[in-house]
């Protein structure tokens, strides 16, 4: 059992979820983020590969930097950003390709 646990799981940096995202995302997909903190990787992901994305998130102060984020990248068009949790969200069923 030692031997597994000295073994290395090759930890990897953020990008790597983006890499793997980007095997799923097409252009004009539509991306939610939930807990999207400052919305940073929403941005990112919907400028890569040209899509639409929502950010949920419960805590007050992320959705105004989430907002501002939003704002600054000019993505206002693209983006929409909700306080509260994925289950109030008013999108149906089946609306996002990608979570």
């Amino acid at each position: 059992m030692y031997d597994l646990l000295d073994r290395s799981l090759e930890p990897r940096g953020p990008d790597s979820l983006h890499d793997l995202a980007s095997e799923y995302l097409l252009p004009g997909a539509v991306i939610l983020d939930a807990g999207c903190r400052d919305a940073a990787d929403l941005i990112r992901l919907v400028r890569a590969h040209n899509a639409t994305g929502v950010g949920v998130d419960p805590v007050e102060l992320h959705v105004a930097r989430a907002n501002a984020a939003v704002a600054a990248a000019e993505l206002g068009r693209r983006v929409e950003i909700f306080q509260g949790v994925i289950e109030a969200l008013p999108h149906p069923d089946g609306h996002f390709d990608f979570v």
